[in-house]
């Protein structure tokens, strides 16, 4: 539970320094990869508050619609949905030309779709393990990449990606969701330096 708190008090942290808009404004856009629910709805409503027109992705569409309309009741905001399995290959490349193709003034992009559970490698599938690393791992590097376009073109802006306190420290019985958080972190991290001479913020 203390993690819990720990990781939304960054969340709630990183997201203030999202640079309001008047809410008279088209406004920017964020994009929220797993936005439907938990942590990913509470940092597109977080966004929402500010006058961010948001994108939510996730694979069930149920879900994005029910959140869509809480959205845009409660903010006046825009909220477009893409029912997309992040962990597809084509994922990334489909949403960027999504975003392309319509000139999104995109200014944040949110990796929060993961896969976690509480079993773990020695008792899982081959299929789902690859699973968990292509949303966990996969779906952040292509998504950031192939949207960086977009994002440099509406510098300054920000990539947030959501790892777990899990990335640390190895975890024995949370081998693989630890081993892929880590790997969120430090690409995180890397990436924060790369791309700071363009105006892009990562965390």
């Amino acid at each position: 539970m203390k993690n819990l708190f720990f990781i939304v008090a960054l969340l709630s942290m990183y997201v203030s320094h999202a640079q309001p808009v008047s809410s008279s404004s088209p406004g920017p856009y964020a994009l929220v990869a797993g936005g439907s629910k938990g942590i990913g709805y509470a940092i597109a409503e977080a966004l929402a508050r500010r006058h961010y027109n948001l994108v939510l992705i996730a694979r069930h569409a149920d879900s994005l619609l029910a959140a869509k309309a809480k959205l845009e009741s409660a903010y006046k905001i825009h909220v477009e949905i893409l029912t997309i399995d992040l962990s597809r290959e084509s994922s990334a490349t489909d949403i960027a030309k999504w975003c392309t193709d319509r000139e999104l003034p995109l200014k944040m992009l949110c990796n929060v779709a993961g896969f976690g559970g509480a079993r773990d490698y020695l008792s899982l599938s081959l299929d789902t393990l690859r699973y968990m690393v292509r949303l966990n791992v996969e779906s952040t590097m292509a998504l950031t990449l192939t949207l960086l376009p977009l994002l440099e073109k509406n510098a300054p802006s920000y990539v947030l990606n959501v790892a777990s306190m899990a990335g640390f420290a190895p975890i024995p019985v949370k081998n693989m969701y630890s081993a892929t958080k880590s790997a969120v972190i430090f690409f995180s991290y890397s990436l924060h330096y790369q791309l700071k001479e363009k105006g892009i913020s990562v965390s």
